[in-house]
């Protein structure tokens, strides 16, 4: 396992071409097929630079409409639900929110509460499955699996259902109302002859990452604000500064402590917590006293993102939720010495622009609209190290307007 910047960035930047994704990965192969997320080489490339303009900066400001949009919807569900004076289990909000975002904004469609909470059950116990065959030995294969686990297969067939249904209901020609469907479809059919699954591949890697993801950095989030309220004041301070109208994807930027915030959640809580590769051949890779580390063909190079930021090497008080950190040394490009939340390199995550826009917004509009708290401050809430890190209790909490309108 590494946790040598020196050679992470070996593996990740400098020799990546001397690296494939770990045999680990396999596993994924049920739920993500031959998608952005699994695919090497040349299909990789080719599926890399189809998607890349879609999440360009100059692409960002018609999202932001979107994005707006389900976190207000978000807010007036929580508002409704804390009139009982009950808690509300924010980490499913927040699945839904993040699922009604990526749906929206890529694939031009609406669904209803039943599904999404079905979505989030479902992948859930898809990923726990996968996790679990990762380290169990020996590793079944997937088909017998399949076979044995029949929970698993009905969870899996749904989540494909899902896809593939969105995708049936629209048009063939290129003229359809989702621009990112269309520029699949277009793709997949001029590759392969079987590019109806191609097209749900990759779809659901867009689909998984795209929410599941930000789902889980936004609830570490509100769950950090929630335990921390000088800091949650300071938050709220600098949200109230900005109309909900007025937010753009350049002045989201400019909320400079609510990003600290973000980012320091996704430094403690990082949603993909362990990455690895498989290298090629035989080499030596530097490490940052000076010597130099042996790899070789037959082994799998690890980096765990979760301990990784947790060094002391790179942070002080590293176990310390400090946002502070982040204000007085910003981060560029969404990496740095001792943070690859959304990975680095060539493989870096194509949606680390849209999900801080995401997560921002949302942070922005609860804030003005909300002061929340913990059922139970004194209750830890328990990393689960599923495929991403998800909160393994429900984090509930008690939610009370501050004002009655959406700040729109």
């Amino acid at each position: 396992m590494l946790e040598d910047n020196d050679a992470i960035k070996c593996v990740f930047i400098n020799k990546n071409n001397l690296y494939i994704k770990s045999k680990f990965h396999k596993d994924l192969h049920d739920l993500l097929g031959n998608g952005i997320f699994l695919s090497e080489g040349e299909e990789w490339k080719r599926q890399h630079d189809m998607i890349a303009p879609f999440f360009q900066h100059t692409r960002m400001e018609p999202y932001v409409n979107e994005m707006k949009t389900c976190a207000v919807a978000m807010m007036d569900r929580m508002a409704t639900q804390s009139l009982s004076g009950k808690p509300i289990s924010f980490a499913e909000e927040a699945m839904r929110f993040t699922l009604e975002v990526v749906l929206g904004t890529f694939l031009d469609s609406r669904i209803g509460l039943d599904q999404t909470e079905g979505f989030r059950e479902r992948l859930g116990r898809v990923l726990r499955t996968i996790e679990r065959r990762i380290w169990q030995w020996p590793n079944l294969p997937l088909g017998f699996q399949r076979l044995i686990d029949r929970s698993y297969s009905k969870s899996l067939r749904s989540l494909q259902s899902f896809v593939e249904t969105m995708v049936m209901a629209y048009p063939d020609d290129e003229g359809g109302r989702s621009e990112f469907i269309s520029t699949l479809r277009k793709s997949s059919h001029d590759r392969d002859s079987n590019f109806g699954n191609l097209l749900r591949d990759q779809i659901m890697s867009v689909l998984v990452a795209g929410h599941e993801t930000s789902a889980n950095a936004l609830t570490w989030a509100v769950f950090e604000l929630a335990r921390n309220p000088a800091i949650c004041d300071r938050a709220r301070e600098e949200a109230d500064q900005i109309e909900v109208r007025n937010i753009n994807s350049e002045n989201a930027r400019e909320l400079i402590y609510i990003q600290a915030v973000i980012y320091e959640s996704l430094r403690l809580y990082p949603p993909v917590w362990t990455m690895s590769r498989d290298p090629l051949s035989n080499h030596d890779i530097p490490i940052g006293d000076g010597t130099k580390l042996s790899i070789r063909k037959n082994q799998t190079v690890v980096v765990c993102p979760y301990t990784y930021h947790r060094s002391r090497l790179y942070w002080d008080d590293p176990e310390v939720f400090k946002p502070e950190r982040f204000v007085e040394k910003p981060i560029r490009g969404f990496s740095g010495e001792g943070f690859i939340p959304f990975g680095t390199g060539a493989r870096i995550c194509l949606g680390a622009e849209f999900a801080i826009l995401e997560l921002t917004i949302a942070l922005v509009i609860m804030l003005q609209r909300f002061e929340f708290r913990l059922v139970d401050p004194g209750r830890p809430i328990t990393p689960e190290p599923l495929i991403t890190l998800r909160p393994q209790e429900n984090v509930c909490m008690y939610f009370k307007q501050r004002r009655g309108d959406d700040g729109q």
